[in-house]
């Protein structure tokens, strides 16, 4: 169904499927209608700041994250701000299960408007995504824009939280930090990742979720000796806090992101 809706749809009738597409994000039934609910309304403001020229159009991934042919080319959406040199900051943002969808791009881009936003897409899912597809989709954006872009921020959404931590513990070097939405540190890279990288690494997770409930994202944030300030629970919120509670995690997103960038 979700191939067929890809072909057929708008992003925003695909989510609005009695939640179908908030399933493909791996929640349960109850929990993706109400997000279901939440996207479509983001849908809904995004598509009405199109309409007014406040913001571009941007095309749709899910066309190619689920296709059932062998891509021999890569895939990104990327906001490009107005003024753009070499101090530019950039963000590197990985989807979670479910495709790259569009209101990510304009999530981060509304939020960070005087960065590069590059959100690449990766199949249904960036749990394992290659270190040299991210490497080559950066590598192309200095292509494209005629200049070599500084070192971005790795952003990681659900199951591309998980991919971004294998990635960033394979190369934390090529970026300035690592921000963990609504995941955590899998076990394989919990001997992997250096201090310095670590100290470089930042979470928010609702209070509601079930690795959070039991205390596993705890336990791991222990055994990496990550502080206090690096880790935020929002307490009675999901798996979708950016939209549960979007004013809390933007702000949350604010001060990760920029301290990140100074550091």
């Amino acid at each position: 169904m979700v191939r067929a809706g890809v072909a057929h749809f708008s992003e925003h009738q695909l989510m609005q499927l009695s939640g179908g597409g908030a399933a493909f994000m791996g929640l349960e039934s109850g929990a993706a209608k109400g997000m279901g609910k939440l996207v479509s309304a983001y849908y809904r403001g995004m598509d009405s700041g199109v309409k007014a020229g406040k913001f571009p159009e941007i095309p749709s991934a899910l066309a190619y994250c689920y296709s059932e042919k062998k891509h021999v080319e890569g895939y990104a959406n990327v906001y490009v701000p107005r003024v753009v040199n070499a101090e530019t900051p950039v963000i590197m943002f990985l989807h979670g299960y479910g495709g790259s969808f569009g209101f990510y791009l304009h999530y981060f881009a509304t939020l960070f408007p005087k960065s590069v936003v590059l959100c690449p897409a990766y199949g249904v899912s960036m749990a394992r995504v290659p270190d040299r597809y991210l490497s080559e989709c950066l590598g192309e954006c200095s292509r494209v824009l005629g200049l070599k872009v500084a070192k971005p921020v790795l952003v990681g959404l659900s199951a591309g939280g998980n991919g971004g931590f294998r990635h960033y513990a394979r190369c934390g070097g090529d970026y300035k930090g690592y921000v963990c939405m609504v995941s955590y540190p899998p076990k394989d890279v919990l001997n992997v990742l250096t201090e310095a990288q670590v100290s470089k690494v930042r979470i928010i997770a609702g209070g509601n979720e079930s690795f959070v409930r039991r205390g596993l994202l705890a336990r791991r944030a222990r055994y990496l000796k990550l502080g206090g300030d690096s880790v935020r629970v929002v307490k009675g919120k999901g798996h979708f806090l950016m939209l549960e509670d979007e004013e809390t995690t933007r702000s949350w997103l604010m001060d990760a992101v920029q301290g990140l960038e100074v550091d």
